[in-house]
């Protein structure tokens, strides 16, 4: 199949409202994402994200993104309420739909992209049960704009959690929050 048929076929996912992706996995969050809760949500940031420790979130060693905290490393995500993300609601919708994370706006979308910001691959999440089906899906130049704004955005945050790590104090939770200036 060619690459442009294979694009068009994927982009044609819609979202079933399974809510698995918002029960499954724990979202990392960016300095940015925690921003857009704290205004959605009113919550300070320490009651919207936690501290994940390498056996409790699927994030690979060698990522980027691993804090190092005064009790150790950690990546930081969605605090979850019983088994599930904490702002999805019992009818699997989203509260925050406007201000959700930008890894949950790409969802199920695996985006790759070039240089200059253009999709070179794109490919549908498989690590989680999704339910989701074909259907309208969604705009490619919206999917492009949302991943570069998502890559943009990580990069970012990751120059800060490098930027942290290399100090030589090491704090804990509310620490780095304060460090990237979300907390009193």
């Amino acid at each position: 199949m060619k690459r442009k048929q294979k694009f068009k076929n994927i982009l044609k996912a819609t979202c079933a409202r399974c809510g698995n992706c918002c029960i499954e996995p724990v979202p990392p969050v960016t300095d940015k994402d925690m921003a857009r809760l704290i205004k959605a949500t009113g919550l300070p940031a320490d009651r919207i994200v936690r501290m994940y420790s390498s056996s409790e979130i699927a994030w690979e060693s060698e990522r980027e993104g691993w804090i190092r905290l005064s009790y150790g490393k950690r990546v930081i995500g969605l605090r979850r309420r019983n088994d599930r993300c904490l702002l999805l609601t019992r009818d699997l919708c989203c509260s925050v739909y406007q201000a959700r994370p930008m890894t949950c706006r790409t969802f199920p979308y695996e985006v790759e992209l070039d240089q200059s910001g253009n999709i070179t691959e794109l490919d549908l999440n498989t690590g989680i049960k999704c339910g989701q089906k074909q259907g309208k899906g969604v705009d490619s130049r919206w999917l492009q704009r949302t991943a570069r704004q998502e890559q943009a955005e990580d990069e970012a945050y990751y120059r800060k959690v490098e930027r942290w790590n290399r100090q030589k104090e090491r704090g804990g939770k509310l620490d780095f929050l304060r460090f990237l200036g979300l907390s009193d």
